[in-house]
């Protein structure tokens, strides 16, 4: 089966030169963290997932303790709006992913030359009792063929070797998992690829450019019935994906 998209005309005298510049003002902003790399620290954030980092858990190139203080930003991400601002694209060796949340840890560029990060931050998410957690699996971020949404970086996700443990209490349930470097990782679950022929789609899509040109023009297709996002291959003025 084949889905073919009708044209769409870029607006004329768009204000935007970006994608970056686009989507700027719509992307959530980051919340941080500051404390003494030689003594750890943990904290919970607005949305109450709770973070414990390790003492000595930075080093320098040369793999000295860090006794500073050290400021981490972090960005949580748990609706579909959201994820799509990441930037991010939601594929695993091909496979969809429904994404449950994102979680983003970054040092300030300043602060962060020449800090390296050794020892894993532990995270412990709060979900609600009825909620099935089984399927979710903690997904990395990894060099792969799938570029990022807003830029030529080639990324992917990849299961983690840390294995997502969840308890039980009187209020809910805990997942806990171990972040082990300070980028992305996802907590999702990879929906079933289904190889039947009919089942297949070709969605494509024609773009007529018109007035000032942006410097790259993306498509995207975003699921209705999960918190899935995939970028379309460009080909010349069209774009398309299986």
């Amino acid at each position: 089966m084949s889905i073919l998209v009708p044209k769409v005309t870029t607006f004329v005298g768009s204000a935007y030169v970006s994608i970056r510049d686009l989507i700027k003002p719509f992307q959530k902003k980051r919340s941080s963290f500051t404390f003494f790399a030689e003594e750890g620290g943990s904290f919970t954030s607005a949305t109450g997932i709770r973070y414990s980092i390790p003492p000595r858990a930075f080093t320098t190139r040369w793999g000295r303790p860090i006794n500073d203080k050290i400021t981490i930003e972090f960005l949580e991400v748990r609706t579909k709006r959201n994820l799509f601002f990441l930037g991010k694209s939601s594929l695993s060796n091909d496979r969809l992913l429904d994404v449950e949340l994102a979680i983003q840890l970054h040092i300030p560029e300043q602060m962060g030359k020449g800090i390296y990060h050794q020892l894993p931050i532990r995270c412990e998410v709060v979900f609600p009792k009825q909620q099935k957690l089984s399927n979710l699996q903690l997904f990395e971020e990894n060099i792969s063929k799938t570029k990022s949404i807003f830029s030529d970086e080639e990324v992917d996700w990849s299961p983690s070797p840390y294995s997502a443990f969840i308890q039980k209490n009187s209020t809910g349930k805990i997942l806990s998992f171990n972040i082990r470097q300070l980028s992305t990782v996802m907590l999702a679950k990879q929906l079933p690829k289904n190889w039947k022929q009919k089942q297949t789609a070709m969605f494509s899509v024609e773009v007529e450019k018109q007035g000032p040109e942006m410097d790259d023009l993306r498509a995207f297709l975003v699921f209705h019935d999960s918190r899935s996002i995939v970028q379309l291959r460009e080909h010349r003025n069209r774009f398309s994906a299986f």
